[in-house]
């Protein structure tokens, strides 16, 4: 394969750039979706997706009840078998809460839970 004029090559050093000339930096806003806060410890649990996940994250999903309290699911957590930390606890119930997933509420009362979408009708082959 034939060097092309202009390009530069492995190992071949270009010419520096001018000292003078930097882009100017964008202002930093601060962080681009803030962290959901911690839970109280009497709020209650409303479970609104059930078998929400799978695996090891759909074993301990699977411990939320309705009805719950906080604590009482940190208390279960962080005993054996689980043997979790509390801050892996209020991670996992932040995943479960965020608006995006909307896996669980919390909150000072249980919410009704909304009926499950219906199914996508399956086209006859």
């Amino acid at each position: 394969m034939a060097n092309v004029p202009g390009t530069p090559q492995a190992g071949v050093a270009t010419a520096p750039k001018p000292a003078g000339e930097k882009k100017p930096k964008k202002e930093k806003t601060g962080i681009s979706r803030p962290r959901l806060p911690k839970p109280e410890d009497n709020h209650v649990i409303t479970v609104l997706k059930p078998n929400a996940k799978s695996r090891a994250s759909g074993e301990r999903y699977n411990v939320l009840k309705t009805g719950m309290t906080v604590k009482q699911y940190c208390d279960i957590m962080t005993a054996a078998p689980w043997n979790r930390t509390l801050g892996e606890v209020y991670a996992d119930l932040r995943w479960n809460t965020d608006p995006n997933r909307k896996l669980i509420h919390i909150g000072p009362t249980t919410v009704p839970v909304p009926a499950p979408a219906p199914a996508a009708a399956k086209p006859a082959a």
